[in-house]
């Protein structure tokens, strides 16, 4: 009975811990369709802005950034914001989950690693101590199975992200070139196009906007409608 609890202990971890690497993806995907969106309607943004916007879209500020960010948007990126906080909600009560079921799994670990031990010294003959020995084993493989099953779901997880991973960088290119041709025209207009390289403009620019769209820490899976909010 402590075994098959510990692998079932073990088991709804896996599980938390995949539903919470797909809410963040999850995420990236609506804060990408929010960042799509400033893009297009919010002008061009110094990196001090820029810095702002991607606080305001982690939820580090006090909630006017994002009031800010938002003025005028249209319904589905309103949306896709209240989504980012229902799956925030998620993440974090799965979180204090994983906490309490850990917490489980070492008292469970420590009463059967004390009832191994106390079997040692009671049970008598070689024949005896050999299966119990062989029975630990096996429980420790499958221990090890189901951990290899874990490391399988977060790296199909992250595979998945590779397609998000690649919008987020159009975008970061979309802006950069937005920002270019907005300061070869100024210049243009005082006639000092010729005399400045926009090679070194662009690399000026990289980081502001680089910073402003760096908002996942997983990937996302492709270019299909994001799912509903989930929860453990």
């Amino acid at each position: 009975a402590n075994f098959q609890e510990r692998m079932q202990l073990r088991r709804s971890l896996i599980e938390l811990e995949d539903q919470n690497v797909q809410n963040s993806i999850e995420i990236g995907k609506r804060q990408l369709i929010i960042a799509q969106w400033n893009s297009e309607h919010g002008g061009i943004k110094s990196p001090r802005q820029a810095a702002r916007d991607k606080a305001a879209l982690e939820g580090e500020d006090d909630g006017a950034g994002m009031a800010e960010l938002l003025a005028g948007a249209p319904s589905d990126v309103r949306r896709a914001w209240r989504d980012v906080g229902a799956l925030r909600r998620a993440v974090e009560k799965n979180n204090s989950t994983k906490r309490s079921i850990a917490k489980r799994l070492r008292h469970n670990e420590r009463q059967a690693e004390s009832m191994r031990q106390d079997l040692a010294t009671k049970i008598t003959g070689e024949d005896r101590i050999q299966l119990m020995e062989l029975q630990y084993r096996i429980g420790k493989l499958e221990l090890e199975n189901m951990e290899l099953e874990q490391s399988k779901i977060v790296h199909d997880s992250v595979m998945k992200g590779k397609d998000l991973t690649i919008m987020k960088l159009r975008l970061q290119l979309q802006v950069r070139d937005k920002i270019i041709e907005s300061q070869r025209a100024a210049l243009a207009h005082h006639g000092l196009d010729r005399a400045v390289s926009y090679r070194s403009l662009a690399l000026m620019e990289q980081e502001g906007v680089a910073v402003s769209f760096d908002t996942i820490r997983g990937g996302g899976g492709g270019c299909a409608p994001p799912r509903q909010p989930g929860g453990g």
